[in-house]
C-alpha cells in the first residue's frame, strides 16, 4: 500500500459470521479504504455496510454489474434500500466463489458533507459466471463515521478465513 495508507484494523474470521464490525474509528484521516476478501456460505449473497449502527432508511445507491457478457444496472432509493446499509456488492454464484470488495469512504470525518462510498466487488473462482459490480452509494447524514458494520443478507454467512482490513488515508 502507498505510504499514505495506514492500517487501522484487520479481522480474520475464525468461524462463519453474519457481520464484521469496525468500531471506534479514529477521526485523524481524510478518507477510509476497506478491503474484504473471502467466501460466502451460499451463492446469491449481497453485501452491505451500516454506518454508525444506523438501521434507518438513510441509504441510497446505484450500481453497474457485468458477468463478462451482459451489463445491467439499477438504483435503490432510500425507501427501497431500507436499513440494509451502503451497497458493497451482490453476487449470484456458488458457495465456493471467492469475492473481493474494495470500498472508499471519502471525507468520513467531515461533519459538513453527506457520507458517500464507492465500491468495486469482484466474484471469482468457482462460478460459471464471474461478476463485477461498481456501486456508488451515500448515507444521508453529515455525522462523522465512527463505526462500520459489514453485513451479508440474512440467509448467508461470511465464511471462516474471510479477511477485512480498514485503512486510513492521510492527506488524500
Amino acid at each position: 500500500m502507498p505510504s499514505t495508507y495506514e492500517p487501522i484494523a484487520t479481522t480474520t474470521l475464525g468461524s462463519n459470521q453474519t457481520e464484521i464490525t469496525f468500531s471506534s474509528i479514529p477521526q485523524t484521516y481524510t478518507d477510509l479504504v476497506l478491503i474484504v476478501a473471502g467466501t460466502a456460505t451460499t451463492g446469491g449473497a449481497s453485501f452491505y455496510c451500516r454506518v454508525n449502527g444506523d438501521s434507518s432508511s438513510k441509504y441510497c445507491w446505484a450500481y453497474l454489474s457485468s458477468n463478462g457478457t451482459t451489463v445491467s444496472g439499477s438504483t435503490l432509493s432510500e425507501s427501497s434500500a431500507g436499513g440494509n446499509g451502503l451497497g458493497l456488492g451482490g453476487f449470484q454464484g456458488y458457495s465456493t466463489d471467492q469475492f473481493r470488495i474494495v470500498a472508499n469512504f471519502n471525507n468520513y470525518s467531515n461533519t459538513s458533507v453527506l457520507k458517500n462510498c464507492q465500491s468495486l466487488g469482484v466474484q471469482a473462482k468457482g462460478s460459471s459466471t464471474p461478476t463485477a459490480e461498481y456501486i456508488l452509494s451515500y448515507y444521508n447524514s453529515t455525522s462523522a463515521i465512527t463505526s462500520l458494520t459489514l453485513r451479508i443478507n440474512a440467509a448467508y454467512f461470511y465464511e471462516a478465513s474471510t479477511t477485512a482490513t480498514l485503512f486510513g488515508i492521510l492527506k488524500a
